[in-house]
């Protein structure tokens, strides 16, 4: 094995995976030679040898989500795309066998079980093996907002708000997700962690207190005890920031396609606002051109638009995999990872089925005013 080629086993074959898969081979040096399901290997027979996975490099994993000792012999890295309930013993696991561990979107879904998980790792000096896979960050948009925010705030004064409308049309992929919905996986707010790490990330702000959260039902056809829709509020802190900044956001899955929507909108002091578009992963992955897009808009004109170019979201993660694997430590510190979770946590205290929306005036009150959050203009 030379410097840049690493064995790399998966645990987990769904949506993640299917993203990382689009940076493997082309001589890269990321080699995928194990995979851990939760089913058969025959009932995944067509997907696993289109990857070069034999019968023999096949796990399955225990009803607890544990991963078979043998899996781990010859690997350099392993990439945890499992229901998020798994998470956290499947990355110990990973790290007990002297792995590096890349794990999607969260190592825990409470509060409890992540401060658990991260001094584990502070303690036995592990912080250098995991990277945590926020991949909104990744985004062309994100970066170029935390390029742009310096100049903005300079111009126009600081933040006053920012809202954040994240609405998913009906996915023929996401009846096959439900579980992310459960409360037990984190519910629909850990699935759309998005807009928080690009916040965070972008403006360098600190969470404060969650001041309003509401649950609905957008869409009883994915669940109807669980939300599919979530408004919540949240204090934002900062040098960016003014005094008593907010953050609103608003995310639901299953929408009409007329309300899909991925954007927020910054407002500043001197009342200028920025508009933050992103993409789809189709038309990221499909169209070399879509990367987002950033519109400044003052006293109902627009100002300037500065749409985004550069590699997709997949190539910036495969630059990252070589650059963690070689010691580099990318991505977001233990402490930074806290931050960006905090509005999780805070949601999760506040959290009860007794606060579930499930009338239709309210819905569409709700699905309207977010998208009227993000009309600027």
């Amino acid at each position: 094995m030379n410097d840049l080629d690493y064995n790399l086993g998966v645990v987990g074959l769904g949506h993640w995976f299917s993203w990382l898969e689009k940076g493997l081979g082309g001589g890269r040096g990321l080699n995928l030679k194990k995979v851990v399901g939760t089913r058969s290997y025959d009932d995944k027979k067509a997907l696993l040898e289109s990857f070069g996975i034999g019968r023999q490099d096949y796990f399955v994993s225990d009803r607890e989500g544990r991963i078979p000792e043998r899996f781990f012999d010859g690997l350099d890295l392993v990439h945890i795309s499992d229901p998020n309930r798994f998470h956290k013993e499947q990355t110990i696991e990973s790290l007990n066998n002297g792995k590096y561990v890349i794990v999607e979107k969260t190592i825990a879904t409470n509060k409890m079980e992540f401060e658990n998980i991260t001094s584990y790792v502070k303690e036995e000096g592990l912080e250098r093996m995991l990277y945590l896979h926020l991949h909104y960050l990744h985004k062309q948009a994100t970066i170029g907002l935390r390029d742009a925010i310096p100049g903005l705030v300079n111009r126009y004064g600081r933040i006053k708000s920012v809202n954040a409308t994240f609405f998913e049309p009906v996915n023929g992929e996401d009846p096959k997700r439900t579980w992310v919905l459960d409360m037990e996986n984190g519910g629909l707010f850990m699935d759309w962690i998005h807009p928080f790490e690009v916040v965070f990330h972008s403006t360098g702000c600190r969470f404060g207190k969650m001041v309003g959260v509401k649950d609905l039902i957008v869409n009883r056809d994915y669940s109807e005890t669980n939300p599919t829709g979530v408004e919540s509020v949240i204090m934002l802190h900062g040098k960016n920031y003014a005094e008593d900044a907010r953050m609103a956001t608003r995310f639901a899955k299953g929408t009409e396609n007329r309300f899909g929507r991925k954007q927020m909108v910054l407002d500043f002091a001197s009342g200028a606002r920025a508009l933050l578009s992103f993409p789809g992963h189709e038309e990221e992955f499909n169209n070399a051109m879509e990367r987002g897009k950033l519109e400044i808009i003052r006293d109902g004109k627009l100002v300037s638009t500065k749409r985004f170019s550069g590699p997709n979201s997949s190539e910036m993660f495969i630059k990252e995999i070589f650059e963690f694997c070689e010691g580099r430590n990318p991505g977001l510190k233990l402490q930074e990872i806290a931050e960006v979770f905090k509005p999780q946590w805070e949601y999760q205290s506040m959290a009860g089925s007794e606060r579930l929306v499930k009338d239709v005036v309210s819905i569409n009150k709700f699905l309207n005013e977010g998208l009227a959050e993000v009309d600027c203009r």
